[in-house]
């Protein structure tokens, strides 16, 4: 059996030659699947560093143009407060009503008939993507609120200088309106004119922008829920004695809603500017200080208005800006009902009139049980309504 008696032993070179290839297989499978990886992690920051150098080019060209941009986000601001400030908050039938019963109020066309139809959604906020670099594809902003129309169909009849009346109390009513189609036909006979005209009321709607519907208070079996209780063709114009006539003929106007809604909580500007120069606003959950002044006679009259520290005109406040009013001189404040408990945001407003006019402020919309609006004072001949 010796010569089947194998030696096993291994010599130190055959031991140094397994290390050396042992050696090498670690390595190799170290390499194989380690390069994969890094490979894979390669790929990776390279495309992530691909998009931080877009990221990175973008905002340093901003830089170069901060200030324009940050100019730009106060007109934009500026822009976005006037724009929204100009529709209602909400929309139903009672707001339909009210609407007719203020058109016939105002300028005493006569009502004969209207056809309320259903209000339909026409935009949808929220819906446009950034074509910003360092956010392309995401949404530019998240919000619920959507736009609504509602039409009215009506038959009117009214002397002509009610009827143009009429015209110019639905283009310049403070919450956006249209005439989509109008037909009239004039009586030489008794001096009337007829016809028939179709309205489109608009409205934004939204969680933040709370809309309360007016209330009527008529006695049951009305047969006219509108203000005239018959049509006097002869009749002169209609003494208003709410003020109604300043929601779509004032000079001025302030705006006040939460902190949290669309716009900011304080807004206050000249009607119709176009410029957006006499805009200035706040955004505040707690009572800001506002105070407006008008002063002048003859008709040299000047305005001057500030929201805490924030002043029109920015520059020589005390000196005031040019102000042209109408037939009279009228303050529009817009307010809005409060959204709930923790909602502050509110006015302490000081009205000083050193003019030879009467300044005559109509407040609509306020909460009834917790106002926005509060007076800090009031200066001179100054009528309020409600």
């Amino acid at each position: 059996m010796k010569n089947f008696d194998f030696n096993f032993k291994i010599s130190e070179k055959d031991k140094k030659l397994l290390m050396v290839l042992l050696a090498f297989g670690i390595l190799a499978c170290a390499y194989f699947f380690g390069n994969q990886k890094l490979t894979a992690l390669t790929d990776k920051y390279q495309q992530e560093t691909s998009i931080l150098k877009v990221k990175q080019k973008d905002l340093v060209d901003k830089n170069k143009d901060r200030e324009k941009y940050i100019k730009d986000t106060e007109t934009f601001k500026n822009t976005s407060n006037v724009i929204f400030s100009n529709f209602s908050s909400g929309t139903s039938q009672d707001a339909s009503l009210d609407f007719l019963n203020k058109i016939e109020m105002i300028t005493g066309t006569w009502i004969k008939s209207t056809t309320l139809s259903d209000t339909s959604q026409i935009y949808t906020f929220g819906s446009v993507n950034s074509s910003n670099p360092s956010s392309s594809g995401v949404k530019v902003y998240s919000t619920d609120m959507a736009g609504f129309k509602t039409t009215l169909t009506l038959t009117y009849e009214a002397k002509y200088s009610q009827w143009k009346s009429l015209i110019n109390f639905v283009n310049n009513y403070y919450s956006k309106n249209s005439i989509e189609s109008i037909a009239m036909s004039f009586n030489e006979v008794t001096g009337l004119v007829s016809g028939t005209m179709t309205l489109s009321t608009y409205a934004i709607t939204g969680s933040q922008r709370p809309f309360v519907a007016p209330k009527f208070d008529l006695p049951i079996g009305t047969d006219n829920i509108f203000y005239s209780k018959f049509f006097n063709s002869r009749k002169a114009d209609m003494i208003d004695e709410n003020g109604e006539y300043i929601l779509s003929d004032y000079d001025y106007f302030i705006m006040l809603s939460a902190s949290t809604s669309d716009v900011d909580s304080c807004i206050i500007g000249k009607k119709n500017d176009s410029t957006k120069e006499s805009i200035i606003s706040s955004n505040s959950n707690v009572s800001e200080n506002v105070e407006v002044k008008v002063a002048g006679s003859s008709g040299n009259y000047t305005i001057q208005y500030k929201i805490g520290k924030i002043t029109y005109p920015a520059t020589n406040y005390e000196k005031g800006a040019a102000l042209v009013p109408g037939n009279t001189l009228d303050l529009l404040i817009i307010s809005s009902s409060r959204i709930s408990a923790s909602d502050k945001s509110s006015i302490n407003l000081n009205l000083i009139n050193e003019s030879d006019l009467t300044l005559s402020v109509k407040v609509c919309n306020d909460d009834l049980e917790n106002p926005r609006l509060v007076y800090a004072g009031k200066t001179g001949s100054i009528n309020i309504y409600k």
